[in-house]
């Protein structure tokens, strides 16, 4: 394989950059790192690859003491590796690594960082992520969570919340006599994402 990435970036003024990107990349395949009761379940996945499409804009304002980015971006998988499951004729259905054929994700992010005063730093970003497996793993890795065969196609990919946001201030004071002390607090946040292929549709059971 060969990776490339090929940008064009746009000067609107010294303050306004547009720029657009796209690029391919990969993941090199790999075997499980699982506890596996037979041997099916430590077969080895194939490479991942990505082609992402981006494009946004980094704006400053007030003599830089305001900076605004942002961008939308488009990432279209092939063999993306998850952590699935597999049905072990005696455990049930025991986690292993497996390929989602293809796969997508879409996105926007934004950040907004402000410098008020000498010193203090504040910064707040948030991104929405839309994921979508548009072709589910065939059999034996076609299994959920409760070890039943199960069509993943339509469901988001793990691990992908659609909302995750973060918020942080900093303050830094410069002492004559030299060093510079700083305080500074981060808050984040992000709604429920599943951590497994189809977790979401199925109905939680008792005592779970």
């Amino acid at each position: 394989n060969v990776s490339w990435r090929v940008g064009l970036d746009y000067k609107v003024t010294t303050d306004m950059l547009l720029y657009a990107n796209v690029s391919r990349g990969y993941k090199a395949g790999s075997f499980p790192t699982l506890a596996a009761a037979s041997f099916v379940a430590l077969e080895p996945v194939s490479q991942e690859s990505v082609t992402a499409y981006e494009a946004g804009f980094k704006a400053s304002f007030a003599d830089r003491m305001i900076q605004f980015n942002g961008a939308g971006f488009y990432y279209d998988y092939k063999d993306k590796q998850v952590r699935g499951r597999l049905l072990d004729p005696v455990f049930g259905g025991l986690e292993t690594l497996v390929n989602i054929p293809k796969s997508r994700i879409w996105g926007l992010e934004g950040e907004l960082t402000l410098r008020p005063v000498q010193g203090l730093t504040i910064s707040g970003a948030v991104t929405y992520l839309n994921s979508k497996i548009k072709e589910s793993p065939a059999a034996p890795y076609n299994y959920n969570v409760l070890g039943q065969p199960d069509n993943f196609a339509g469901d988001p990919l793990p691990f992908t919340p659609k909302w995750n946001g973060t918020v942080n201030v900093d303050y830094r004071h410069e002492l004559s006599g030299g060093g510079t002390p700083f305080i500074g607090v981060t808050v984040t946040a992000r709604t429920k994402s599943d951590s497994q292929p189809g977790s979401s549709r199925l109905a939680y059971l008792d005592g779970c």
